[in-house]
């Protein structure tokens, strides 16, 4: 029975061994926090858990009293509520990929509502079948006349999702289109699918093919470095500081800029610029080995976010200085960067506290 069990259900074990390698992979290849990310492992764990319940609504199919028959109906009910749960969550993490905006999430708690609806008619479906009931006698699963609210509540959030990408189609970036196209369309595919063929197991898993999809197009790594110097890129940089604005953290802003850059690409080529670049961005990986974001902004541009409190402001330049005259590349021992610092204040804005960092920027280099 067990191996029959693992048989039918194969795909979706595959499914959750897939989610749960991202998932690792996640915890292992991001040192920072991203809100993005958080969202996404939510999305991860509830399918999880869809995955876990599609297989427990068959397997105690079929008992009409006792325990069997809570476990089925119980579980029945957590699938249904799943479905607009996890679609709320999937739209609030299209929107923050779209505007990058925390506070607009919480004023759009409303995505939740179509949760909040499935909720109140699961309600009623203890007393009267709204998405489903059981046979009194066998205790087998019967679908009811009203399950299509379901799947037009579910329907109705992707169609959301295209109109809000639609009007916002100047600031949207075209991969991000494209994946939620993919993110939207498979669930919905699987949903149908199994609404026609009961037997297959595709609506869960589909929501799996759509989540590979969006760690692989939206979440790689690869969009987080920058590819020369492997330090963060200004994109990550960026969605790091907004939320540790949003979550009130107390840090530091150390912006850097390479004096004379220019003319060592001018007088030695851009290959020994580029090696310049690289053996700069070690240096700082070693100074500021505690902290989580190092970026390079653009071109000679650095940025160091500084959490911790393990050296002071005045340390951390002296100790760059000092590994600079110590490198084995000759344009490095000559170097010279200004630098500004700037503390994060309650109530700043990100655009403020970039100002005011690079203005001290500014007045290093022209002191």
């Amino acid at each position: 029975m067990v191996l029959q069990y693992l048989e039918q259900f194969q795909i979706n074990i595959y499914a959750i061994m897939m989610l749960l390698v991202i998932l690792l992979i996640i915890r292992l290849r991001s040192r920072v926090e991203f809100y993005s990310k958080k969202i996404l492992k939510t999305i991860i764990l509830l399918n999880i858990i869809g995955l876990i319940m599609d297989p427990v609504t068959w397997i105690f199919d079929g008992n009409p009293a006792g325990l069997g028959f809570i476990v089925s109906y119980g579980s029945n009910m957590l699938l249904v509520l799943l479905s607009p749960v996890l679609a709320g969550f999937s739209v609030s993490y299209m929107d923050y990929k779209v505007f990058r905006d925390r506070g607009r999430l919480h004023r759009r708690r409303y995505y939740l509502l179509p949760a909040v609806f499935v909720g109140s008619l699961l309600t009623v479906n203890l007393f009267w079948p709204v998405f489903f009931s059981f046979d009194p006698v066998t205790g087998i699963y019967e679908t009811a006349p009203l399950q299509w609210i379901l799947y037009i509540v579910i329907i109705g959030i992707y169609f959301y999702v295209s109109l809000m990408l639609y009007k916002n189609r100047s600031q949207t970036n075209t991969r991000i289109i494209a994946f939620v196209v993919l993110f939207f369309a498979l669930p919905i595919i699987g949903m149908l699918i199994q609404s026609l063929f009961v037997q297959l197991n595709f609506a869960w898993t589909t929501i799996s093919l759509g989540i590979l999809i969006a760690y692989a197009f939206l979440e790689s790594t690869t969009g987080e470095k920058d590819y020369l110097t492997q330090l963060y890129s200004r994109a990550s940089y960026e969605e790091f500081v907004r939320f540790l604005i949003e979550e009130e953290r107390p840090f530091r802003i150390m912006m850097m800029d390479l004096d004379g850059f220019k003319a060592i690409n001018d007088e030695f080529g851009h290959y020994v610029g580029d090696q310049v670049l690289i053996e700069f961005s070690n240096i700082l990986h070693r100074v500021a080995a505690a902290e989580k974001m190092i970026a390079r902004l653009a071109g000679d541009e650095f940025v160091v976010v500084l959490e911790k409190q393990i050296q002071d402001d005045e340390q951390i330049v002296h100790s760059l200085i000092q590994q600079c005259r110590q490198s084995s590349i000759p344009q490095v021992q000559m170097l010279h960067f200004s630098y500004g610092i700037q503390e994060y204040r309650s109530e700043m804005t990100y655009d403020e506290l970039y100002i005011q960092v690079d203005h001290a920027m500014y007045l290093n280099k022209h002191t």
